[in-house]
Parts: C-alpha cells; sequence; structure tokens
C-alpha cells in the first residue's frame, strides 16, 4: 500500500515535471499575482513546503491554484494537479490515518480521495472559504470516514453485528470528543437499545443530534439530552461490562 501512495505521487510530479505544465503554469502566472512571484512550478512546490514560508503567502498561492483549476482555461487540469502536489504533506496524513482505521478499505483508498479531492477543488466555494487548503482537507477526511463508516455499519446489519467492534468504535469517537480515555468501549453495552444508536449515529456517523433524533422519533433536545445522559452513564461505569447478549444489530442505520 506504501508503495501504491507513494507511486501515485510520483505519477502527478511526472506530469508537472512536462514542458507543457510548465508553459500553462506561467500562463496562470500572468493571471494570478500570488503565482507570478514563482518563475518554475518546482520554485511554487518548494515554497510551500517551506515550514518558515509567510503562511498567508502559502494559503494565497492554494486559492490562486484553484480558483485556475475552476476556471475555464487551458491549463485547469495542471492548476488541479498543482492543488494536490501542494496539499501532499496533509493528504499523506489523512491518507495513513484512515488506512489506520480501516485496513479492510485501503485497496480502494487512494484512488476515492484522489477522486473526492479533484471534486472539491472543483467546487469549493471559494466567496464562502477562507482557509481553502484546511477546508479542503478537512471535509475530505470528514466525508471518507464517514462513508467508511457507514459502510461498515450496513455490511454489519446483513449478519449477526459484532457488538465490541460498533462499541469500540463508538468508544473511540467519543474518547475523541471529550478526552476520555478509550475504555468506554468496555462499557456501551448495557445502555438502551435507542442510546446506543444515537451515540452510534451521532459520534460514529457525524450526524447532528436533530438529524440523529429524527431518524429515531425523537426531537432535537430529546435527543440532545439522551446522548448526555448516556455519555455520563458510560462514565460512570465499572470496567467489567455486562453480557453482551441482549443487544440486537442495530436497525434504522
Amino acid at each position: 500500500m506504501r508503495a501504491s501512495w507513494s507511486a501515485l505521487h510520483a505519477s502527478f510530479t511526472r506530469v508537472l515535471n512536462r514542458t507543457s505544465s510548465e508553459t500553462e503554469y506561467k500562463v496562470m502566472g500572468l493571471a494570478h499575482s500570488e503565482l507570478a512571484a514563482f518563475p518554475t512550478i518546482a520554485s511554487l512546490m518548494e515554497h510551500q513546503r517551506e515550514s518558515t514560508a509567510d503562511p498567508t503567502s502559502r494559503f494565497g498561492v492554494i486559492r490562486a491554484l484553484v480558483a485556475a483549476a475552476q476556471s475555464d482555461q487551458s491549463h485547469r487540469s495542471t492548476a488541479q494537479v498543482m492543488v494536490i502536489v501542494a496539499l501532499w504533506p496533509g493528504l499523506d496524513a489523512v491518507f495513513w490515518r484512515l488506512a489506520r482505521g480501516f485496513p479492510s478499505a485501503h485497496h480502494d483508498l487512494a484512488a476515492e480521495m484522489i477522486g473526492r479531492l479533484g471534486e472539491a477543488i472543483l467546487t469549493v466555494n471559494l466567496e464562502k472559504v477562507t482557509a481553502v487548503a484546511g477546508t479542503l482537507l478537512r471535509n475530505l477526511e470528514r466525508d471518507i470516514r464517514r462513508a467508511l463508516i457507514e459502510d461498515r455499519v450496513h455490511a454489519e446489519a446483513s449478519r449477526p453485528i459484532d457488538e465490541p467492534a460498533i462499541a469500540s468504535a463508538v468508544a473511540e469517537a467519543i474518547a475523541d470528543k471529550a478526552g476520555d480515555a478509550p475504555d468506554l468501549a468496555d462499557h456501551l453495552v448495557g445502555i438502551s437499545r435507542k442510546d446506543a444508536l444515537l451515540l452510534t449515529r451521532v459520534f460514529l456517523l457525524g450526524e447532528t443530534h436533530e438529524e440523529a433524533g429524527r431518524a429515531l422519533g425523537l426531537g432535537s433536545s430529546a435527543s440532545r439530552k439522551r446522548v448526555q445522559r448516556a455519555v455520563q452513564k458510560l462514565r460512570s461505569r465499572q470496567k467489567k461490562p455486562p453480557a453482551l447478549s441482549h443487544l440486537g444489530p442495530p436497525v434504522g442505520l
């Protein structure tokens, strides 16, 4: 997997090393002053990687490249590839976080990430977004993580559910948000079925309290209160979990 991911980066770099890409980049520089300061693609990428570079300048470069990618000019594809390569350090971190969390999905992960990022570059609203790079990467990780979790939950629904795995995933999400220890996984069982489903929807699938409550026949306020009570109950449990047999598969997800 590491080799294929590195090979993908190498293929994008080769595209940018073409003479035609440099020619198109010079045209971009005429339209975007943020790019004109860098005579070559390589010098721009070096600037983006430099930790001491002015953050405002780096943000401006990404914004200009995204604007070029969204244009109707012939250089739009080159600009799109430049955005991907410029964001690669952050993209690499997202890739390995997702690969560790969802090892069974690693074969399709690289293509999914590049496909989604490419689409996001073309559709992000530059008038409403300030931190373009951060927004692209955060949204990418959130959307893919949510999709992978949904796939896992739906797959589990078709066979006897792996309750400890669901408990662990919910507890890790709660711990990530609340700063608690991950041994909350031991205590997810034993709460009511509806509360377990609420926690799954809010912390695993990333739904709002209103969305999760509506799916389970609850109002937004009632859903929020039940989630708060369930989390408090989890925190107060002893480490030894109760029997798992009473929890059935989480239908309705």
